[in-house]
């Protein structure tokens, strides 16, 4: 820095460190449509806070009952999920297999349901760069969307080093872009109807029903996107779907247009699969008429294990012609239970006698 004043300037000196996270934090959302407002079940969506924090937020001291404090602030319009105050989160270093223990952390939020307050109450500390040894942190706290459509608004996530929080013992402030949101569909249910839950197993009925608040026009997309790990993809040579059913039309929804397309991106932790018409072409105005279900099945194989929170979701998306988004939906997917493999029954010390 430096003063400069009636003509005179001071030497150059030091300035100081600002403490907000360091690169880039971000929100990222599973889905981005509206909550039908009055709904008596409304939909729980899993937001993701991505951070890499200046300053540490230290643990819970030997003579206190809480330590330091993550504080986020949603952005207009949104709800922290609760229950009698009390809150659920997952806490971890970004990119590990598991998060920090669940019983040094306590989750509160306040009377409005905006602000989620998280406690050190154990020995983890949450590390920041200044120490050296810094961490990327991945926060995933659950929110209820706003009752309509609206522009993107801003995230706050600071930091205390006491669970006070008086301006005094102020860490970090970040700022974090939010997301826009956007109609839902009428209806979108996923079932898998055999209830076929173990890991690597083949799931020959998984059910889908779709009805959109919109006419489907001429040229819109339908984007079905599965959960991570889950293969719908029978001839990757030709974007076949595997075992593609029409439930209740003969031969197809869009006759003209043909079956959908499956295509899967092979990615980290497990292939991406979609099923999609792109392109509708039916020739009539609308193609296919709002409020009405579009049912039909087609078969998977489970992953050898559930997919991870933000990835465990069913997810439908409805594109006009020039490539808006109108609509899209949520379905939570089943768990998987994990199977043994590989599995050997050895005698010892070579007894085998009854």
């Amino acid at each position: 820095w430096t003063l400069n004043y009636n003509s005179e300037s001071s030497d150059p000196f030091q300035g100081f460190n600002i403490w907000t996270s360091v690169g880039d934090p971000s929100a990222t959302p599973v889905s981005f449509a509206r909550n039908q407002g009055g709904s008596a079940d409304p939909m729980v969506n899993p937001v993701s806070l991505v951070f890499r924090p200046y300053k540490t937020v230290p643990p819970k001291p030997t003579d206190a009952d809480k330590g330091g404090v993550i504080r986020v602030e949603a952005a207009n319009g949104f709800n922290f999920v609760h229950q009698n105050r009390e809150c659920q989160v997952y806490l971890g270093i970004n990119g590990a297999n598991s998060p920090l223990p669940n019983e040094d952390l306590l989750c509160e939020v306040d009377a409005s349901a905006t602000k989620l307050n998280l406690y050190m109450v154990g020995p983890t500390e949450i590390t920041g760069e200044e120490s050296g040894n810094g961490n990327e942190y991945n926060l995933i706290v659950y929110v209820y969307n706003p009752n309509g459509a609206q522009s993107a608004g801003e995230w706050q996530l600071n930091t205390f080093s006491k669970y006070t929080r008086e301006p005094d013992f102020s860490l970090d402030e970040s700022v974090i872009p939010g997301f826009a949101i956007n109609n839902d569909l009428w209806r979108f249910t996923v079932e898998n109807k055999l209830q076929e839950f173990n890991g690597n197993k083949q799931v020959n009925d998984v059910e889908i029903v779709l009805s959109f608040r919109d006419h489907v026009k001429d040229d819109d997309d339908i984007v079905v996107y599965a959960p991570r790990g889950f293969d719908i993809v029978s001839n990757p040579e030709m974007d076949q779907c595997d075992n593609y059913r029409p439930v209740g039309a003969s031969p197809d929804w869009f006759p003209f247009t043909g079956a959908p397309e499956c295509k899967c991106d092979e990615v980290t932790n497990g292939p991406l699969c979609r099923l999609e018409w792109v392109g509708i072409r039916e020739g009539q105005d609308p193609a296919f008429a709002q409020k009405q279900d579009i049912r039909f099945k087609v078969a998977t194989r489970n992953p050898p294990k559930t997919p991870s929170i933000t990835d465990n979701y069913w997810k439908v998306k409805h594109f006009s012609g020039t490539g808006a988004l109108l609509a899209s939906q949520i379905a939570k997917s089943w768990d998987i239970n994990p199977q043994l493999a590989d599995v050997n029954v050895m005698f010892a010390n070579g007894y085998r006698s009854a």
